[in-house]
């Protein structure tokens, strides 16, 4: 989802190595925000560890994924 509006934006202007930067470009840092960023940012907010974060973070998103 977090890739359809770059991509729609640059369709018209960019050629293809241009348009696969910009996914992987989207996608890189889509996993870091949600593999290092939140779980750094919410362990600290909670005092709770990292990993139990992304833990957290992973059973919580499978379990409410058909849901959304």
């Amino acid at each position: 989802m977090a890739i359809i509006f770059p991509l729609a934006a640059g369709l018209g202007v960019l050629n293809t190595t241009g348009i696969l930067i910009l996914v992987g470009a989207v996608l890189g840092l889509h996993v870091l925000a949600l593999n290092v960023l939140y779980p750094k940012l919410i362990g600290a907010r909670l005092e709770l560890n990292p990993l139990v974060v992304t833990v957290g973070l992973l059973g919580w998103g499978w379990m409410w994924e058909p849901w959304v």
